[in-house]
């Protein structure tokens, strides 16, 4: 029987399989539909009804708001270009983390990207703040009530809403409110983190991979009809099991973990092609500052993961930069 995260892993993938999640709301059983491409595109018609009608009663864009906070001192090009720097620079340190392998590296980054999001998100919070009462805030708002109306049903075939338009419209603030939370903690059961571990676990992939990669046949859906998490959940089983059927020799140590195994895969990838190398008298390499668990987790062989002091011992001089070419 399983128990604690398995169970809960167990009903988001049944979730994710039925395209809808069940909850109790006072005394009723109620349904939250789990969207995709037609879902969306109503709820991007309905932000750019809003929107419309937002800007036709006199309120301001959010860029017209920036220009007056500007004005007033309030906001500044600075302000604007440090986001746009910091949002560069989260990249950056995104990509560097994706291509190292050395433990104590990965460890300066990850510091280092959990400060720059702190930082960015502390102004885009300040800058938020000010842009109230604009076409865009009144539009997300108005939306995310839409969103939230269209995704309850009172049975499990999705037939029949909760509430017609109008009955929600005039349910009061603190009724709204629960909907909503009940709504987001749903949705984070169903978040990236937890569809990435159910796609490398046995009660997805003991099935998926009979089905000859055919999403279709495994959902019973036409693409098109497919939720965002199925298709989402479908991705993740495709790379995670090309990973593994490319990879002989995954450790042990990463088999159970997919953000170990996405690592792992690209690691072993970039210590192909842009590893600073060691040559030894076998031919084989070692990453400078690596240790030998860190070469085995990027897929280098630890029969032929050498240190600098071992290399140059073996050498019998310093190393130069020859040994590093």
């Amino acid at each position: 029987m399983l128990e604690g995260k398995d169970k809960e892993l167990s009903k988001s993938y049944l979730d994710i399989l039925n395209g809808y999640s069940k909850i109790k709301y006072i005394d009723r059983v109620l349904y939250i539909k789990h969207f995709g491409v037609f879902d969306e595109s109503l709820i991007t018609e309905n932000y750019d009804l809003v929107f419309e009608h937002a800007r036709n009663q006199g309120l301001p864009t959010e860029e017209e708001r920036l220009e007056v906070l500007c004005e007033e001192g309030f906001w500044t090009k600075a302000d604007e270009r440090k986001i746009e720097f910091k949002r560069v620079e989260i990249k950056e340190l995104e990509t560097r983390l994706s291509k190292t392998i050395i433990k104590k590296q990965k460890e300066k980054i990850l510091k280092n990207l959990a400060d720059a999001k702190e930082e960015i998100n502390k102004i885009e919070r300040k800058r938020s703040e000010m842009l109230h009462d604009t076409c865009e805030s009144f539009a997300r708002s108005k939306s995310m009530n839409y969103s939230v109306w269209l995704s309850f049903y009172e049975d499990e075939a999705l037939t029949k809403k909760a509430w017609s338009k109008e009955e929600f419209d005039s349910l009061d603030r603190g009724d709204l409110n629960e909907l909503i939370a009940l709504y987001n903690l749903k949705m984070q059961e169903l978040s990236i983190s937890n569809i990435k571990k159910i796609s490398i676990s046995g009660i997805f992939v003991n099935y998926f991979y009979l089905s000859a990669e055919s999403v279709s046949d495994f959902f019973g859906k036409k693409i098109l009809d497919l939720t965002f998490f199925q298709t989402t959940l479908a991705s993740y089983g495709r790379m995670f099991k090309n990973i593994q059927e490319n990879n002989s020799d995954i450790p042990e140590s990463v088999m159970n973990d997919p953000d170990a195994l996405i690592d792992y895969a690209k690691s072993k990838n970039e210590s192909k092609t842009h590893s600073a190398k060691v040559a030894d008298s076998e031919g084989a390499y070692s990453k400078v500052g690596a240790t030998k668990q860190d070469m085995i987790d990027a897929g280098v062989s630890s029969k032929s993961a050498k240190g600098l002091h071992e290399l140059a011992k073996q050498k019998g001089s310093p190393l130069g930069w020859q040994d590093f070419a």
